[in-house]
This record gives C-alpha cells, sequence and structure tokens, in this order.
C-alpha cells in the first residue's frame, strides 16, 4: 500500500476509533478510512491491561488501513486520570543586548518544562500563555525586543511516564511505534474552539473532558465520569448485560421524552432485548437521576477549577447522543450548549463521536507542513 496518509488513534474507554486522513497540496484535509475496535484493557480512563489495548488498537488501525487502501505514520491521541495540568513559569537572560532571539524563546519554554515538569511525568504539551520583560507583561511573541529577564507562564499537559513508556513497549510488540503522542484535550480544543471563547465539554464513556478556551487553552479538567455510568445503571436495574444495557440506552435516547407519566410499557424486544418489558417512568428515573449527577459534579468542578463565567459551552463526545445530557448542561451552567460539528467533513464522518479523532488528525496533519518551516518554526511546534 502507498504511505501517503495519515492514521489519528483515539483511544476511548468504549471503542478505539481510527481515522485516516490525507492532505491535499493545498493544505486541505480530508478522510480517506475509518477503523473502529470494542477497547479492552482501557476503562475508565484508566489501562487495566496494556497488551490487550495494544491489541484492541492494533485491530482498529488494519480495519482503517484496509478501509482507507494506504499506510502511514500513527498518532495516538490519549486521556484518563494519568494525564494532568500545572502552570508554571520559565525565566531566562537573553543571550544579547541586542533583542529577544528565537532561540532565547526557546530556551525560556525549555526552563518552564524544566521547574515545572516532575521527573516522573513526561510532557505531552506546554502552551505558553503569556510572557514578561523585565516584569512587563507582553501579549505578543517577544521576537527583537530588548530586556534583561525573559519570562514565560506557560500550561504543562503532562502523562505519568511509566503509563506511557508501559503502553509503548505493548504497541512495539504489535508493530506499531507512533510517531507522535498527543493529549485529546489539545487536539480537541484546538480545533473546536479556534479563537472563540467557551467551555468544551466532551463526555465519553469513561471519562469527560473540560477545556476552558478563550483565544486558545487556558485551563482544562479530565474527570472520572461518563455514560458507563449511566449504562451500569440499567443492567443493575433491569438485570441485563452491559450490551443489552449500551441498546437500551440507544433506544431511550430516540424516545420522546412527553411519554413520562402516560403509564406506558416499552417492550425492549424493540431493541434486541427480548422478554424484557419496563415502565417509560421507571427507566426515565433510572437514566435521568445519574445523568442529574453526572452534570451536578461536572458544575462542582467548574466552580471549584477556577473556570470563570461559563456562556457557551461546546458539547461532544459519545454522550451527546443522550439528548437529556445537554438539556440538563443548558439548564445547570445558565448556557447556551452547542452540539459540536465537524466542519468540511463528508456527512458519514459528521459526527460528534468522531470529533476527538478527527481532532488528532488535524493536530498531527499540523506537524507535517506542506511547506518547509523555518529552523524556529519547527521547533516551536514541539511547544503546542
Amino acid at each position: 500500500m502507498k504511505q501517503s496518509a495519515t492514521f489519528a488513534a483515539d483511544i476511548g474507554s468504549d471503542t478505539v476509533k481510527v481515522i485516516v486522513g490525507q492532505t491535499a497540496p493545498d493544505g486541505n484535509l480530508s478522510i480517506s478510512g475509518m477503523g473502529t475496535c470494542p477497547t479492552a484493557g482501557f476503562a475508565k480512563g484508566v489501562i487495566t491491561d496494556n497488551r490487550r489495548l495494544a491489541e484492541t488498537i492494533r485491530q482498529a488501525v488494519d480495519c482503517a488501513a484496509e478501509a482507507a487502501g494506504t499506510s502511514g505514520p500513527i498518532y495516538l491521541g490519549i486521556s484518563g486520570i494519568f494525564v494532568d495540568f500545572q502552570r508554571c513559569r520559565g525565566s531566562v537572560a537573553p543571550a544579547s543586548r541586542q533583542g529577544i532571539t528565537a532561540e532565547d524563546i526557546e530556551n525560556c519554554h525549555g526552563a518552564a518544562v524544566l521547574m515545572g515538569v516532575r521527573p516522573e511525568q513526561r510532557a505531552l504539551h506546554t502552551i505558553p500563555l503569556g510572557y514578561r520583560l523585565d516584569g512587563r507583561p507582553e501579549s505578543a511573541l517577544p521576537l527583537g525586543q530588548q530586556a534583561s529577564r525573559l519570562e514565560v507562564d506557560m500550561c504543562v499537559v503532562t502523562a505519568d511516564s511509566y503509563v506511557v513508556e508501559n503502553l509503548l513497549g505493548a504497541l512495539h510488540g504489535v508493530g506499531i511505534q507512533p510517531a507522535g503522542i498527543f493529549a485529546n484535550v489539545i487536539t480537541g480544543s484546538t480545533y473546536l474552539a479556534g479563537d472563540t471563547s467557551c467551555l468544551i465539554i466532551d463526555m465519553g464513556d469513561g471519562t469527560t473532558e473540560l477545556s476552558n478556551c478563550d483565544g486558545g487553552l487556558k485551563s482544562a479538567a479530565i474527570l472520572p465520569l461518563g455514560g458507563i455510568y449511566i449504562t451500569q445503571d440499567i443492567a443493575q436495574a433491569l438485570s441485563v448485560n452491559m450490551e443489552q444495557a449500551k441498546s437500551i440506552k440507544r433506544y431511550y435516547a430516540g424516545l420522546d421524552g412527553s411519554l413520562r407519566g402516560r403509564n406506558v410499557t416499552l417492550d425492549l424486544g424493540e431493541c434486541g432485548v427480548s422478554g424484557v418489558q419496563v415502565e417509560y417512568d421507571f427507566l426515565h428515573t433510572v437514566i435521568e437521576s445519574r445523568v442529574e449527577e453526572i452534570v451536578d459534579l461536572i458544575h462542582a468542578e467548574i466552580r471549584s477549577g477556577g473556570f470563570g463565567a461559563v456562556r457557551t459551552v461546546i458539547f461532544t463526545g459519545g454522550c451527546v447522543r443522550l439528548p437529556s445530557v445537554a438539556r440538563r448542561l443548558e439548564a445547570v451552567l445558565s448556557a447556551d450548549v452547542i452540539i459540536a460539528s465537524l466542519d468540511k467533513v463528508s456527512p458519514e464522518y459528521n459526527s460528534p463521536v468522531n470529533t476527538a479523532a478527527y481532532g488528532i488528525l488535524r493536530h498531527a496533519a499540523s506537524q507535517q507542513p506542506v511547506r518547509p518551516a523555518s529552523g524556529f518554526w519547527q521547533k516551536l511546534k514541539r511547544y503546542i
């Protein structure tokens, strides 16, 4: 197969999804194939079995390669409780009195990472939040300006080195050597928010990512909350297995909420669970009580995590399929909730459940410029 594409792997608690993209000479990115595989070895934001997870990723990559008819470098997007965020500051004395150079800025970024990242952590992204020259704030990159001290404030996204190295070792065992590892919270916010001010809520099966954006990422959090808790409640309440509970959850998501209070009995054979009937009101209570709890916990994190006032929410991830989650977010946060959409993507791939993988793909493509980049800008890519 011709090697001309980029593979982006989104490792979710429910599904590993791999999207294949190709960049045209004019820089436009198009999707040429996708592969998925049910996740094994990763649940609720925790890697429980590196070998099984690596095998899952291998299967999804192979499916995507067959669908696209091509091969190429593989980039991983990760999320979980082993991903962390820190604010830190770096400071250097410029090498020359003639003005700040690209090397001074690179050294300052490196000093921030050195001061803010512990030995057991691996820096995935470092995002400059602002510069200071002799204590004076500067909003733009201070190239050429004169100062005796250069400082930078940074948001550093890290992952547990032990977790990452173990996963990389398992992937090597199945023939995968990733070209890069990104944090989903960065790739998603970069694509979805752009230069706007908003809060991105990516609610998947096992985790929920919060990204506070205002012309770039300002703060973030990853919570061990997601759709699996709703699925577990259904399974326990109706004495069905988890796969059946997932089917029931999807079936419920498509029902008209006006059925509540009308003594409606549902025949779950319609969603593949034969021999089981349940009152709509009972199922509504099981699901919506958990939805309320999850949204209330998200609200508590927003209030305590320094996210500030929220006016606009971009909602994405697998839980978008359950309409009541968006309604509850809108009511509790008193904010406009917008369901994420993928721009310039064909309808078969344009779904909120694909935004994480597509964000990884776009971020990976940005690391491979169509035209050769200058030495400084090529180096600076390591920090975004």
